[in-house]
């Protein structure tokens, strides 16, 4: 580089000493012009600048070997991985909102009744008293329900159960921080925060819909970095968007491991009817945390995608004879 600049130097000066006698009568010629003169006599110009690469265009984020799909089976979002043979979550990357932890955190209780124990979440809270929604299979056939909250154990009462969604309401004589529940079902791609007292808290994305016994099912996943979206323990554990209880975490799909929860739908029925129930012991409607409405309208399945899961049966695509899946509980592996 030093050499080719040496070489162009000596190059100019001997352009400039042969154009001399050509300005020699010219006197208000500087040597600037002189020197644009001879390079010009020698068919050069000044070297124009180099310009700047362009910017490569940056690829999508799809995280964990994800790639771009159009939307369907098999997708998270805008992406869908490969190898998975076309079922389940991707893990990409989720965007779920932390900060919404603080507002729900209080509100996650144990629950304990016999030989089963898992998760609860604190839906209601007055005058002494809480309701703790968690699922049916945690309490199984035992008849002494405790929860423990506030760092205490408290001894509890079933309000009311829904075996087939796998839901429950206790009430403890105690007055502990509580959450809403949503007025409305969650969406495919709607970002949760699945919240137990074993796994502390799990980031992840609605990514499909199914049905049990009739009821909708939401599978959630995306958790980056975990293979198990959830811990033993956090069966009933509160699934939340934007801080309001969305659905009730019940198992995981035997094969797939694919976490799924009851959703906004039969959670709000079942507490319409233990609400309205008359009586000391049962809250009074008056005081719910949510507008409950006389009757729940029957509404038309969420437009989410229709997943294919052979260890379900299939269904909603297909597989099942009366358009239901059979009770979860009969199948092997299904809970925890």
């Amino acid at each position: 580089m030093v050499k080719t600049l040496l070489l162009r130097a000596a190059a100019l000066a001997v352009l400039v000493s042969v154009a001399g006698p050509l300005f020699a009568g010219d006197a208000d010629l500087d040597r600037e012009r002189k020197v644009r003169v001879a390079l010009a006599l020698a068919g050069q110009s000044k070297p124009k600048p180099i310009a700047a690469p362009a910017p490569k265009e940056k690829s999508p984020k799809t995280g964990c070997g994800c790639v771009t799909a159009p939307g369907g089976v098999g997708t998270c979002g805008r992406y869908q991985c490969p190898g998975n043979g076309g079922r389940g979550p991707c893990p990409c990357e989720s965007k779920s909102p932390t900060s919404d932890l603080g507002k729900v955190r209080d509100a996650v209780v144990r629950v304990s009744c016999g030989n089963g124990s898992g998760s609860g979440t604190v839906v209601w809270s007055e005058g002494g008293r809480s309701a703790v929604l968690t699922a049916a299979h945690v309490l199984g056939t035992g008849t002494d329900p405790r929860v423990r909250g506030n760092g205490r154990w408290h001894k509890a009462e079933v309000l009311g159960r829904d075996d087939a969604a796998d839901l429950a309401v206790l009430l403890v004589a105690v007055e502990l921080p509580a959450v809403r529940v949503a007025e409305a079902d969650p969406r495919a791609g709607d970002d949760v925060l699945m919240v137990g007292v074993t796994s502390l808290w799990s980031k992840g994305r609605i990514v499909g819909l199914d049905t049990f016994n009739g009821n909708e099912c939401f599978l959630f996943g995306c958790d980056t970095g975990a293979d198990d979206y959830s811990d033993s323990g956090d069966s009933g554990a509160g699934v939340f968007v934007r801080g309001e209880l969305v659905a009730v975490h019940c198992g995981k799909v035997s094969q797939e491991r694919t976490p799924y929860g009851t959703g906004t739908r039969p959670v709000r029925t079942l507490l319409a009817r233990v609400l309205r129930r008359d009586g000391s012991k049962v809250i009074p409607v008056a005081t719910a945390p949510v507008s409950l409405p006389a009757t729940i309208p029957a509404a038309p399945v969420s437009a989410a995608p229709a997943y294919y899961y052979p260890s379900l049966g299939g269904c909603p695509s297909g597989g099942c004879s009366n358009g239901s899946c059979p009770a979860p509980t009969t199948r092997r592996g299904l809970f925890r």
